[in-house]
């Protein structure tokens, strides 16, 4: 419920903003409905859809009841959607277009602050949660490493030192310990704190085979290498591990990565076009030039290319404009961005019956655009700090002190082992806190990439790009300490 209620408070901006394009190009509440809930995705989309559909069965006679309930269902989860949708029912029924206007302004900076001012609480309370990840990802296991010798030692003193060889100890706990328990803590904290993250954006997912089996192959490596004396030869597989497990990371997202920043790129510019062809409707031109002039003034951008394949198919595609641009096989089928195709559909359609007024349309929604552009930029300057500090925090800092906490555990082994029974050798030592520091990485750039706001194919490609890094700092930071020591 408190995921949903998150989405829902996420796809507020966008629902708004779909009904005032659709009321502004003609104001009837039925048709503002069904074009958000056409084109927005979400629980509140969802409630739009459903209260249509309560109308055309009879189950509600009047459609402003049926909005009116769907503000009512979510006025207990986020007044300012209420107020919102309160604010445009009353506009509509008022009849006024100066009226519907303001009202149209004022739901949108309603719904947008409110965004906004759940954006800069979130910020702040992030600050305690990533003291305490970096405490877990970074002081523990320097203390374990400095602790378990001296736990081995006793009751030892050093007049009563003996030279003789001891039995070894017992390694499960301290690797359970290492490898499992704080790892879990790790990634259960991390959840926790993620999740109340104010959502956006689509959720992708990886081709997770080849992940999977170059995951399985850091613990694995570790297990046939703890029988070597020497420490740095179990650090040294798991590090050609962690370089496998990487490139099966970035050959698996490297199409939807690249994919993604197309579409970032399209939605980023896109605002600025449709400003653009809105000048050239209101000027005179018809459909197909005005997306040709808009093509050419953008030339070198993404948003050229898009503009360029909708004239490509409008002159040769056949039938009717929407359908080479929507049918199958259209310009914008494959289009990944909602909000491109929902605005040019928008004025699509209106241009067909009159150019001007799909000419004003378009410039409303780049303004419309614009604004849900700022929310996301918003959030994102408010978490950068927090991002930036938890990706050094996996690439660098966590990475020198396990790497100095290794070389540690190797010179108190030394120093103890014939005094005390410890439980580990500096090698099997060594190698459990290499696979700390991989699940350790895992969960941080996990916690960041879910804070930034990035989906499955984000998070894998910076986890492939983080981890070899990370194991990069780790295996300097052995060697260069071991010396010291």
């Amino acid at each position: 419920m408190r995921e949903r209620r998150q989405d829902a408070s996420a796809e507020a901006p966008e629902v708004v903003s779909y009904l005032a394009m659709g009321l502004t190009t003609a104001p009837a509440l039925d048709r503002a409905m069904a074009f958000a809930a056409e084109h927005a995705e979400g629980p509140l989309a969802e409630g739009m859809r459903g209260a249509l559909w309560d109308v055309h069965l009879r189950g509600r006679t009047r459609i402003e009841d049926a909005f009116l309930s769907v503000a009512d269902a979510w006025g207990s989860r986020d007044a300012d959607v209420k107020r919102a949708m309160y604010g445009i029912a009353h506009a509509v029924r008022d009849g006024s277009p100066e009226t519907l206007a303001r009202a149209l302004d004022r739901a949108r900076t309603q719904v947008f602050e409110g965004t906004r001012r759940r954006m800069r609480e979130y910020a702040a309370s992030l600050r305690g949660p990533t003291t305490a990840l970096f405490a877990l990802g970074v002081l523990l296991p320097l203390i374990v490493s400095s602790m378990v010798p001296l736990l081995s030692v006793g009751s030892f003193s050093p007049s009563a030192v003996e030279v003789a060889d001891r039995d070894p100890g017992n390694p499960l706990p301290w690797v359970l310990l290492l490898d499992v328990a704080f790892p879990a803590a790790t990634f259960a904290f991390a959840h926790a704190v993620s999740s109340r993250r104010p959502r956006s954006g689509p959720r992708g997912f990886v081709r997770m085979r080849r992940v999977l089996m170059g995951a399985v192959a850091v613990p694995v490596a570790a297990l046939l290498t703890l029988s070597f004396p020497n420490p740095l030869v179990p650090v040294v597989a798991i590090g050609i591990a962690v370089g496998s497990l990487s490139v099966g990371l970035l050959s698996a997202t490297r199409a939807a990565v690249r994919e993604g920043r197309r579409r970032e790129a399209v939605e980023r510019e896109f605002p600025d076009a449709l400003f653009q062809l809105g000048s050239r409707l209101q000027e005179g031109n018809g459909l197909e030039s005005a997306f040709l002039a808009v093509a050419d003034a953008a030339q070198g951008t993404e948003c050229a290319d898009l503009f360029r394949g909708i004239v490509h198919a409008m002159r040769f595609g056949g039938g009717t404009v929407e359908d080479a641009l929507f049918g199958p096989g259209g310009a914008l089928e494959r289009m990944p961005s909602r909000t491109v195709r929902a605005s040019l559909k928008l004025v699509v359609d209106l241009a067909v019956k009159d150019p001007e007024t799909a000419g004003r349309a378009a410039l409303e929604t780049s303004s419309h655009l614009r604004d849900l552009q700022g929310i996301e930029q918003d959030l994102r300057a408010e978490l950068r700090p927090t991002v930036d500090a938890m990706r050094a925090t996996a690439t660098f800092f966590a990475p020198a002190v396990l790497g100095v906490s290794a070389s540690l555990y190797g010179l108190l082994f030394r120093a103890f082992a014939t005094a005390a029974s410890l439980p580990m050798a500096p090698a099997a030592f060594a190698a459990a806190l290499g696979v700390y520091l991989v699940l350790t990485a895992v969960g941080i750039v996990w916690f960041a990439s879910r804070i930034a706001g990035l989906a499955w194919d984000g998070f894998a490609d910076q986890l492939g790009r983080a981890l070899p890094a990370a194991y990069a700092v780790f295996l300097i930071a052995v060697l260069a300490s071991g010396s010291a020591l």
